[in-house]
């Protein structure tokens, strides 16, 4: 009884403080040993960020090329204005990193599909669904949200690379889509993949087409504010194209640890994490303080290669 009433008065307070409480090891990146990354590959990781959330990009980059970077070029994309000072000092972490503003990486295809110019610039994560189209159009595109962190080697999803199968994270329960683009898509002949979380996926090059992506924009009629309209849109085009979900129990989304009292998952058996919402502060306390540990207890920073070959 005691320990229930503990848990109902303190629960929220912890959450909230955790939730808000500096963390100085986001500002760690600066020391990170250097993790040299290659332009021309035939794959292209990209981590799409803002500049506030630059510091977890550069982290997310750095837990990804540990393992890829002999295959993978990398890429870290700005949703607003770059700070070049900013992106110098990044230079000298991932030596090769491009970084670019979204805007210049989205123009053209905007001007060629004016719903998805629209969506990109009237929805809080519109930019992030046209940036997805555009770079896969170019190239085969490994996607990560600035608040995803690897922590071993992710061969099942480098396998799936080499096999050019499009692949996604899952939600850990139940789906988190915009109902009206879900009805948008069944207007369409479309029906969504399951559970997909559109912080983590692969797409091969030009596996979406972009004209089906317009007709499913432009047949969307919001019925109201939702955050997940992007990830409605990933869910039916991924579905389109025979997207298979990345095992859960390995490429973790979770809100295991959301409170104090629950236990974490364990990050010596997992790929990835995607810390969202809910278990932000997660990000901080659990998964950058992993990767500065794994750092400390070695000697090396580049540890054997997801696999991923070349096509």
């Amino acid at each position: 009884m005691a320990s229930k009433l503990l848990k109902k008065l303190t629960t929220r307070p912890v959450w909230v403080w955790e939730r808000n409480r500096p963390y100085p090891v986001r500002r760690e990146w600066r020391n990170l040993p250097s993790l040299a990354c290659h332009e021309e590959r035939d794959v292209t990781l990209a981590v799409l960020t803002t500049p506030r959330a630059l510091p977890e990009a550069v982290w997310s980059v750095w837990s990804w090329m540990r393992f890829v970077a002999q295959t993978c070029a990398a890429r870290i994309v700005i949703d607003g204005d770059c700070d070049f000072g900013e992106s110098a000092a990044v230079q000298s972490v991932l030596p090769g990193v491009q970084i670019d503003p979204a805007g210049t990486l989205t123009r053209s295809l905007k001007a060629l599909y004016p719903g998805l110019r629209e969506f990109a610039d009237t929805h809080p994560l519109g930019t992030k669904l046209v940036l997805t189209l555009a770079l896969q159009a170019e190239s085969d595109l490994l996607y990560s949200d600035s608040d995803v962190l690897v922590f071993n080697n992710p061969q099942i999803l480098a396998t799936r690379i080499t096999g050019r199968v499009p692949s996604y994270n899952q939600e850990e329960h139940s789906t988190s889509y915009d109902p009206a683009m879900i009805a948008a898509g069944e207007r369409t002949g479309m029906r969504p993949a399951d559970r997909v979380n559109s912080g983590l996926f692969f797409l091969p090059r030009q596996s979406i087409p972009l004209e089906r992506a317009e007709v499913l924009i432009r047949e969307w009629r919001p019925g109201g504010h939702s955050w997940f309209s992007e990830q409605a849109a990933m869910a039916l085009l991924l579905n389109e194209i025979g997207g298979d979900p990345l095992p859960a129990n390995t490429y973790v989304v979770s809100n295991a640890r959301q409170f104090w009292w629950q236990k974490d998952v364990d990050y010596d058996a997992i790929h990835t994490r995607h810390f969202t919402g809910p278990t932000r502060h997660l990000l901080y306390s659990k998964g950058l303080r992993y990767l500065r540990q794994t750092i400390a207890g070695s000697s090396g920073t580049n540890p054997k290669p997801a696999g991923i070959m070349k096509n």
